[in-house]
């Protein structure tokens, strides 16, 4: 009974830490899109770098990529260096990551224009994209709505088993 116990335990703490782990992320996000979202906007100076960095697959293929970036703007004459293309820093691409991709090789090689969204607070965080994937922030609300509640729900039942397994033991006569 001790072992049902444990494994309860064990598994409810570590479903309700990955499930406060998937909301510290979705709080994160949110956050950031909220502080973005009246954000300045401004135009680049200057596109310093721009890769696309394959992780996995093919090019192509439907492989994995990462856009590597780097780019200058400035705010009240002071310059400031950015390197956030959005507000998810996930490891595999979008298809508005991959529009803003070619968005910013068209602008390297024939000067369009491409503007960066500043934080009021914090003049030195920038990022060129700031939609939101919402399938993607809603598919990670439901993960940790579900790991936190499974966590909870283990925790609990390991604890009632504990607990009515303790009042059942009873002192050997003498």
């Amino acid at each position: 009974m001790q072992l049902k116990v444990f494994v309860s335990f064990f598994s409810g703490a570590v479903s309700l830490f990955l499930g406060l782990f998937l909301f510290a992320n979705f709080y994160k996000v949110v956050n950031d899109y909220l502080d973005f979202s009246d954000g300045i906007k401004i135009q680049i100076e200057d596109l310093k770098y721009l890769n696309r960095k394959i992780i996995a697959g093919g090019e192509n293929a439907a492989g994995k990529y990462i856009i590597e970036v780097k780019y200058l703007y400035r705010i009240n004459g002071k310059a400031y260096e950015g390197n956030r293309v959005s507000l998810h820093n996930q490891k595999y691409l979008f298809s508005s990551l991959d529009e803003m991709y070619h968005h910013l090789l068209l602008s390297k090689q024939e000067n369009f224009l491409v503007y960066c969204y500043v934080k009021k607070k914090d003049p030195s965080e920038s990022v060129l994209d700031r939609r939101p994937h919402t399938f993607t922030m809603l598919f990670q609300l439901f993960l940790c709505i579900l790991g936190i509640g499974m966590g909870l729900y283990l925790f609990f039942c390991g604890y009632y088993e504990y607990v009515s397994n303790r009042t059942n033991y009873t002192l050997p006569d003498k």
